[in-house]
């Protein structure tokens, strides 16, 4: 959220060189102590000085919150059960996804640099609705990205989505520790500074990311228990993660967090072949009674 600060105050705030240097080593042992972290990309560290893949570093953010006009984080948080619900309707019409489809291979056909993603997505939903489908339920976990747009100062600020992820919604455990950090700094640090920020100048809105999905993947994993009540295994939670993964850490946490509030629920890791070694089987539904 924006800063309440007074309009002659600036922010974030100018930082003296020992300032800045106290809060990056503030932020990067916070960072480090509570998972805010990525595994360091190789042009930082090579493989041959990391073989094993133990290093981890801070993960990109800012010293400061961003400021966000109250406004908008109301308007975005409206609607954001209304836009889960056109998209997930939107993934059951197979006609207009078909549609759209249809429209992406024929501009394949005419330009040779085109992303034939969604292209090879269908043809996997093809083949499986040949073979049959044995699964009709199904869990989003969104991601919806916004701007603030605002054409003159007179004008309230509206925002404008910009993307909507449903395959890489990523940093929901990430988010949370940054909102974290944030409070923690702002608490701890933010006041301290020669062009000091007291807490009650920040409004810092909670971050339950992490909860929040975890509590999806519970809601989704009782209604697949319910509706199969005799199954061959006993039911789990996949985390399948590719490797080398660098954000790992941010699904480390959704997984953490999953288990710590419902230890009943058993998450299953693959081990880093499970990709190249997996393969799907034929196998048909038992019959419902």
């Amino acid at each position: 959220m924006a800063p309440s600060r007074a309009p002659e105050k600036d922010y974030p705030p100018e930082l003296t060189g020992t300032e800045s240097e106290q809060l990056l080593a503030t932020i990067k042992d916070w960072s480090i102590a509570h998972g805010l972290t990525v595994r360091p990309p190789v042009s930082l560290v090579s493989a041959e000085a990391d073989p094993h893949g133990v290093l981890a570093t801070t993960a990109p953010l800012t010293l400061f919150p961003s400021p966000f006009p109250r406004v908008c984080f109301e308007q975005a948080k409206s609607i954001q059960k209304a836009y889960n619900q056109l998209y997930a309707a939107i993934s059951q019409d197979e006609d207009f996804l078909k549609g759209i489809v249809q429209d992406i291979m024929l501009t394949r056909s005419r330009i040779l640099e085109v992303d034939e993603f969604i292209a090879e997505l269908w043809q996997v939903h093809l083949k499986v609705k040949e073979e049959g489908y044995v699964q009709n339920l199904s869990l989003g976990l969104f991601r919806s990205d916004y701007m603030v747009h605002q054409t003159s100062e007179d004008e309230v600020p509206v925002v404008k989505q910009v993307e909507f992820n449903t395959i890489a919604s990523s940093f929901g455990g990430l988010s949370s520790q940054t909102s974290k950090l944030h409070k923690y700094l702002s608490q701890t640090e933010y006041p301290l500074l020669s062009n000091p920020i007291s807490t009650q100048e920040i409004d810092l809105p909670s971050n339950s990311s992490t909860s929040s999905l975890a509590t999806g993947i519970h809601a989704a994993f009782n209604a697949y228990t319910k509706q199969q009540q005799e199954t061959l295994h006993t039911p789990c939670v996949i985390f399948l993660v590719q490797s080398p993964e660098r954000n790992i850490f941010d699904q480390r946490h959704l997984e953490y967090a999953l288990q710590s509030s419902h230890p009943t629920i058993p998450p299953t890791r693959p081990n880093d072949n499970s990709s190249t070694t997996s393969q799907a089987t034929p196998h048909k539904p038992s019959k419902q009674p």
